[in-house]
């Protein structure tokens, strides 16, 4: 059971596969298919740590296979930005 903030109540929650992008460096977009978990209730998104995780995952391993990998120094620059 997962807590859903909305409806504020523990719920079973339905999983569900949704095409999501996410802009990699503030440069690339990059589309993966993500698990997404929907209240029964409400049919709000849920956070889950582990297919949020697993999803930043293949993000990033799609980056690396289009553009290489991802460079320290780029990431240090947009910091200090």
């Amino acid at each position: 059971m997962k807590y859903c903030s909305h409806c504020n109540d523990f719920v079973e929650d339905t999983i569900t596969e949704k095409e999501e992008t996410y802009n990699v460096l503030n440069k690339h977009e990059i589309s993966v298919t993500a698990k997404i978990h929907i209240c029964p209730k409400c049919g709000s998104e849920s956070f889950d740590e582990i297919d949020d995780s697993e999803t930043l995952e293949k993000v990033y391993m799609k980056y690396e296979a289009i553009y290489g990998p991802i460079n320290p120094a780029n990431l240090i620059e947009k910091v200090r930005r």
